[in-house]
């Protein structure tokens, strides 16, 4: 063997350990690109968990009212309605984003995007957007006006998702008319002043 023989043989082993190591950083990068996905989904999803769980049963009621009639609620109601609803706008700016990054599959932002949509053809739903679309993100702005648009605001919306939140609505509603409901929703019968 020579050397020019020799020279050649190291060249090609070179180029081929060259080439694996440009593979196997390939596949790290396709590995930590999934590892960072599935914590980016992990992290809204717990967002969207940590929404849902921080109802008090007050929160709730009041969430109830203001989503039923935005302008009349109690100022309290608008709120809890607002403070609430903003959040979920962002989540759902958020989810927007990634699901266009190709982080989210079509189900879980549907659920996402749904849960959105439905919140906002609520009557006050609707009046909160009013106020609010000015405010946001441009983006989720479009998409959520786009997508109201397309499915019009008559129909099923949050109130009619949830079955007990047509039955309670009534409740509070019927007691707010007899004056048995205090500012913070409580339905229990208010004192006779003395």
């Amino acid at each position: 063997m020579t050397l020019e023989t020799l020279y050649y043989i190291t060249q090609i082993i070179a180029v081929v350990a060259i080439l694996a190591s440009l593979v196997a950083i390939w596949f790290q990068m396709r590995q930590s690109q999934k590892m960072e996905r599935a914590a980016a989904q992990r992290e809204l999803l717990d967002r969207v968990s940590d929404f849902t769980r921080g109802f008090s049963p007050e929160e709730g009621d009041l969430w109830l009212l203001g989503m039923n009639d935005f302008d009349e609620a109690p100022h309290e109601a608008k709120l809890a309605l607002h403070n609430r609803l903003i959040e979920l706008v962002f989540i759902t700016e958020s989810a927007l984003n990634m699901h266009r990054d190709g982080f989210f599959r079509e189900g879980t932002w549907a659920g996402i995007e749904g849960a959105m949509l439905g919140m906002l053809r609520t009557p006050g739903g609707q009046q909160f957007w009013a106020y609010t679309k000015h405010i946001v993100g441009f983006e989720i702005a479009e998409h959520l006006n786009k997508r109201l648009e397309e499915l019009g605001t008559d129909g099923p919306n949050f109130l009619d998702a949830v079955p007990f939140c047509r039955p309670r609505l009534a409740e509070l509603l019927a007691a707010q008319d007899k004056g048995d409901v205090s500012i913070e929703g409580d339905t229990s019968k208010e004192e006779p002043e003395a």
